[in-house]
C-alpha cells in the first residue's frame, strides 16, 4: 500500500542527477547534494533534517497519442539518436563521440526514444529499484512541443516498468512538466526547491 508517507520516502531517497549538462560535475557534501558547472553550483537536494518535500506522483492511466512511435533502446543506432535528441531537448551542445561511447555501455532496460512522423522528437526514461520506477530526464525538441511526444514518453515508461514489476512511478518534476502530469492524473505529494549560486563571488 503506497501512503504519502511511504512515497515521500522513496523520493527523498531517489538522486537528481539526470537532466543535468553532460559537463556538470557531481559533488555530494554532507547532507548536500549539488553539481558545479563552472563557477555556478546547484543544489539539488539537502537531505538534513530540515529537507524540503519533494514533488512525486503516483501512477496513473493517461491518454495515448495515435502519431508518436517510442521506442525502448536497444541498438547503438538508438542510443546514438537518443543522444542527440536528448542533447537538443536541453539546449545542450551536440553530443560528443565520448558521451555516445559513455552512454552505449550503460546501455541497460528502461531508455526510450520518441518520433514524431519518423523524426526523433523526444528521449526519457526509467530507473527500476525494487518496485519503484525512477522517472528521468524526459525532454522534447522545441520544434516537436505540442503533438503529445511528452505524453507518449509518460505512457511508455508506464507500461515499460509495470511490466518488470513497478507499483510506483515515481517523478521529481519541473514547472514546466509538473502541471502537465497532473493533468494527465498524477497526484503531487510536495515540492523540491533547487537553488542555484555563484561559487565565485565576493560576499557584500
Amino acid at each position: 500500500m503506497w501512503t504519502p508517507e511511504r512515497i515521500l520516502e522513496q523520493s527523498r531517497q531517489c538522486g537528481a542527477r539526470r537532466g543535468t549538462p553532460p559537463t556538470a560535475e557531481h559533488v555530494t557534501a554532507g547532507h548536500y547534494e549539488l553539481y558545479l558547472v563552472g563557477g555556478d553550483a546547484t543544489l539539488m537536494s539537502y537531505r538534513g533534517a530540515l529537507a524540503a518535500e519533494h514533488t512525486v506522483f503516483d501512477r496513473r492511466p493517461i491518454p495515448v497519442p495515435d502519431d508518436v512511435d517510442v521506442v525502448e533502446l536497444s541498438t547503438y543506432e538508438q542510443v546514438v539518436e537518443f543522444e542527440r535528441t536528448t542533447h537538443a531537448a536541453w539546449g545542450y551542445a551536440p553530443p560528443s563521440a565520448d558521451d555516445v561511447a559513455g552512454a552505449c555501455s550503460r546501455l541497460s532496460p528502461g531508455g526510450f526514444l520518441a518520433y514524431w512522423d519518423q523524426i526523433s522528437a523526444g528521449t526519457g526514461g526509467f530507473t527500476l529499484v525494487g518496485d519503484v520506477a525512477r522517472f528521468w530526464g524526459a525532454a522534447v525538441v522545441p520544434a516537436m512541443r505540442g503533438r503529445g511526444v511528452y505524453r507518449a514518453l509518460v505512457h511508455a515508461r508506464l507500461a515499460g516498468s509495470a511490466s518488470r514489476g513497478a507499483t510506483l512511478a515515481l517523478v521529481h518534476a519541473g514547472r514546466t512538466s509538473s502541471p502537465i502530469l497532473q493533468r494527465l492524473g498524477f497526484v503531487k505529494y510536495g515540492q523540491r526547491r533547487t537553488i542555484s549560486i555563484d561559487v565565485g563571488a565576493t560576499p557584500a
